[in-house]
């Protein structure tokens, strides 16, 4: 069996670290993988790919336009020899299923997926452009339930077609138990500084939380603070540290970091505010590395995460509950802190392993 993954860039951000991880994954089980990206914005994940049994295809210049890009790929599918194509993201699902359409093997299965959730977007061309090219698709996956409600409520044509795969991300085997169950009284929040992600709120939960008991856990917030990050929203943000003395002595920004893993297992949890969600990778990393979460009760959340079990939920939109959530965490005492940990790690055993991603995407091309 063989099967090409198609992807825009292989950057540092989730979706390009879900296809890697899959397209590794698929080669471990004796499946032939090509991968295929077609810009130069970044080489991030080049390493990993290089240091599998993974096949990278590229474009010479990869400041092709669509077009162009267009012709190369599909005499990359005319000579590949592919008996199914994973295709992540709008551009790449759009240029795959034209491809396909125009190449010679049209036996091959085309799997495109969705990585986000799209409840709240417009009706921009881009988005609805790509979607009614999704007639030439064999199957959609999303990552999380929330989208594929959306979608079949959408564009109905296509509920047939419409699956949920949860991401995967490696197992690092964390050894835990009672004596480094302490807490660090450190918090951690990762993700694009944007405001979809609603950091404002949990700077105010900090406050709160500061001037109800005295004191407030060191917050650090992994997120690139220039290229992705939104300059405006991150303006606003740093005017509420300046205007918050507790502010300036307990957060931290630490930047685009590539040891996020540690990060969190030096962290007591994981905190995330966000509007909407697809499924957060750090959320999973988090899980992994058997650290509660506490997150916004949006999309599939509620699905994961069970309050006082392995984490805590709370209303995007309430800083003061969001307070109250991190305080029933700093309540805990050390074998209830244990247990949450316990709770996590078999969250992450039952949903986010990269083996049974990789399993349910194989079952999927194998059919």
């Amino acid at each position: 069996m063989k099967v090409i993954c198609i992807i825009d860039n292989i950057g540092s951000g989730g979706a390009q670290r879900q296809l890697v991880n899959l397209a590794i994954g698929l080669s471990k089980i004796s499946v032939e993988v090509d991968f295929f990206y077609y810009n130069n914005y970044s080489d991030f994940y080049l390493v990993d790919l290089k240091s599998s049994e993974v096949k990278v295809l590229t474009i010479p210049d990869r400041n092709l336009s669509h077009s162009k890009t267009l012709f190369n790929l599909i005499s990359i599918l005319n000579k590949g020899g592919y008996d199914a194509i994973v295709a992540f993201m709008f551009a790449p699902a759009l240029l795959s299923s034209v491809a396909k359409l125009f190449s010679f093997r049209c036996s091959t299965k085309l799997i495109i997926s969705e990585r986000s959730y799209y409840k709240d977007e417009t009706r921009t061309i881009k988005p609805f452009f790509a979607r009614i090219f999704y007639l030439f698709s064999d199957y959609i996956i999303c990552n999380s339930f929330s989208q594929k409600e959306w979608l079949c409520n959408s564009y109905p044509l296509y509920n047939k077609k419409v699956g949920v795969i949860y991401n995967g991300v490696k197992d690092f085997h964390c050894d835990f138990n009672l004596v480094n169950s302490f807490f660090s009284k450190t918090l951690i929040g990762v993700g694009r500084i944007s405001p979809e992600k609603n950091i404002e709120t949990i700077m105010f939960s900090i406050v709160k939380f500061y001037n109800t008991y005295g004191w407030a856990p060191k917050f650090n917030w992994v997120g690139s603070l220039n290229e992705s990050a939104d300059k405006i929203y991150l303006k606003k943000l740093i005017q509420i540290i300046n205007t918050n003395p507790c502010l300036k002595k307990y957060w931290n920004w630490l930047d685009q970091r590539n040891d996020i893993y540690n990060l969190i297992s030096q962290s007591d949890a994981l905190v995330l505010a966000s509007h909407y969600e697809g499924f957060a990778n750090v959320v999973c990393e988090s899980f992994c590395a058997a650290k509660p979460v506490i997150i916004s009760n949006v999309c599939d959340h509620s699905r994961i995460v069970v309050n006082g079990s392995n984490g805590f939920l709370f209303e995007s939109d309430s800083f003061c509950q969001l307070a109250e959530r991190i305080n029933s965490l700093y309540s805990s005492s050390v074998p209830e802190y244990f247990q949450l940990r316990i709770k996590a790690y078999e969250t992450f055993k039952s949903h986010f392993t990269i083996e049974r991603m990789v399993e349910e995407y194989f079952k999927i091309i194998y059919k």
